[in-house]
């Protein structure tokens, strides 16, 4: 009986040239003839008839790949798989796979190519995967109590000032307006920058590629950097803590 399997997956990936000889392997043993199409930064989509095509692509910046459909049938037309990597569209997974035969070997090509795709995570996918948003706010409210701590005296001490000097009821209901506006302003801001941050150096889609593999070792130092420094900041503050107590 043909039926059609289907599996999404919507964790971050990273795919090297090892990796698209691997579910070229897997496609072209279990259906048949495997071809790719590309939809690139340029706005172009490009065909290749081989693997070996595919990853000789020099994937310069301007022409980098955005996303990959990998598509294999049987020369008799009863399979069919098409495996898509990445998605500029937040409602689809970042990984599709589908494949249409006969129920034991759409079932098997799926266990093979889900084996394949779940060792393409990179480490940081659990936070890539976390809403930047809610990181976001958590470290605004964060700083607006350690700001608070710091300074409610003195904006206790401003606010008497303010109201023995005979200052009214509604400017200073204008002074709160005004205030209040500058943090919801800074918290914009703030998640703003957050998500471009999150969407330049943890992308969910990586192809390192071509000069696309350069781009991504380079983005994997910064990414280092950002986690490292801190974690290593807070490990020597920690291990000061701990000795202090002994």
């Amino acid at each position: 009986m043909k039926v059609t399997a289907e599996r999404e997956f919507d964790h971050a990936f990273v795919v090297i040239a090892d990796d698209i000889k691997l579910v070229w392997a897997v496609l072209s043993e279990d259906i048949g003839t495997v071809t790719f199409e590309a939809d690139c930064v340029d706005g172009i989509k490009r065909q290749f008839d081989s693997y070996e095509v595919l990853i000789e692509y020099q994937n310069a910046s301007g022409k980098a790949f955005k996303s990959i459909d990998i598509t294999a049938r049987d020369e008799d037309g009863r399979a069919s798989a098409t495996l898509r990597l990445g998605t500029e569209y937040r409602y689809l997974a970042n990984i599709a796979l589908i494949v249409r035969a006969e129920e034991e070997l759409a079932q098997k090509t799926r266990s093979r190519i889900s084996e394949i795709i779940v060792e393409l995570k990179p480490w940081y996918s659990p936070f890539r995967k976390a809403n930047h948003i809610y990181v976001g706010l958590v470290i605004y409210v964060l700083l607006l109590n350690t700001s608070f701590i710091y300074t409610k005296d003195l904006a206790v001490e401003a606010l008497k000032s303010m109201t023995s000097s005979g200052v009214s009821r509604e400017l200073l209901v204008v002074i709160f307006v005004f205030i209040l506006s500058v943090f919801l302003a800074l918290l914009y801001l703030l998640l703003w920058g957050l998500g471009k941050l999150v969407a330049r150096f943890f992308p969910k889609s990586a192809f390192a590629i071509g000069r696309g593999l350069e781009r991504y070792n380079f983005d994997e130092r910064i990414r280092w950097g950002i986690f490292g420094v801190p974690l290593s900041l807070f490990t020597a503050f920690a291990v000061n803590f701990i000795r202090s107590l002994f």
